[in-house]
């Protein structure tokens, strides 16, 4: 069963660069950026930052497919509410890192990917990071 997305708000994308929603103060809850941002990564229209909190931990930002189809496609992941927002928040431990995404719905036609990958970390305290770098990258996106 595909969930309802919510948006009280909708948002657009236009003009807006993946790469600028999360800014330095927002990544320093999770470490602080380190080097240049890398836009088109983890995927097209996405902006990743390596986090000085441990080797290879990033964050990343973008826009992505709408939030239906990004439910979807992760089956096992579960809907959250950020701001009034439908999110769908998975999270998924690879190779020693805790890795969650959220695809937060800002509009019928796409949804905003936030992503976080902590070496060591708990999913809890992975997710919690993640809503707080969500929640600062939504209020980044003007209302349509």
């Amino acid at each position: 069963m595909t969930p309802q997305a919510r948006i009280p708000i909708p948002r657009t994308i236009a003009g807006i660069d993946p790469c600028n929603l999360l800014t330095p103060a927002d990544l320093a809850l999770v470490g602080g950026p380190v080097g240049p941002p890398h836009p088109d990564n983890p995927i097209a229209g996405s902006c990743a930052h390596l986090l000085g909190s441990g080797p290879e931990n990033t964050a990343a930002a973008g826009f992505y497919e709408p939030f239906e189809k990004a439910a979807n496609r992760q089956p096992r992941g579960v809907q959250v509410d950020v701001e009034g927002h439908s999110a769908w928040l998975y999270c998924e431990l690879v190779s020693g890192y805790q890795t969650c995404t959220a695809a937060t719905a800002i509009h019928q036609d796409h949804s905003m990917l936030t992503m976080l990958s902590m070496q060591g970390a708990s999913a809890a305290d992975t997710s919690d990071q993640l809503f707080q770098l969500t929640r600062a990258a939504l209020g980044k996106l003007p209302a349509v």
